[in-house]
């Protein structure tokens, strides 16, 4: 359960949604979509299974990063170096590693919650979202 918790502050705290900047209110939307499909996913995690989950889980993670530029930021100066084949696959095996990752952690329900702390415009019409998992006994998670 603690490494849930420490993963999801590792990762999902900062989200990178491929929305116009100007689009807060849908930010919002997609952000409350992922929050409700992971607690979901979370609630029947033991029906789903590991394989379940991921399913669950692909297309509304899919919608809510912007893999590619994380991508380019992960790679660093090395991103100009690759070919657009090697691009493609790099984005697509680290988002199944995040999906992966996703549905591996979030195996059970404990009555955790999400709150949306902050919503920052970047460059390039992003939107950076700052978000918090409560657990049960109130204690917030970053």
């Amino acid at each position: 359960m603690k490494t849930k918790f420490l993963w999801l502050g590792l990762f999902a705290v900062f989200i990178l949604v491929p929305l116009r900047a100007s689009g807060a209110d849908s930010a919002r939307q997609v952000i409350e979509n992922l929050h409700s499909t992971i607690i979901s996913v979370m609630k029947q995690a033991d029906e789903l299974k590991y394989e379940g989950r991921y399913n669950h889980l692909e297309p509304v993670i899919k919608a809510s990063y912007d893999f590619k530029f994380i991508c380019r930021i992960i790679a660093g100066r090395y991103w100009r170096g690759f070919t657009d084949a090697q691009r493609d696959e790099f984005v697509k095996v680290f988002t199944r590693l995040s999906i992966a990752t996703y549905a591996g952690r979030f195996d059970g329900y404990s009555g955790e919650s999400f709150k949306l702390v902050s919503l920052k415009e970047l460059r390039r019409g992003r939107l950076m979202v700052k978000t918090l998992m409560m657990k049960r006994k109130g204690n917030w998670s970053s």
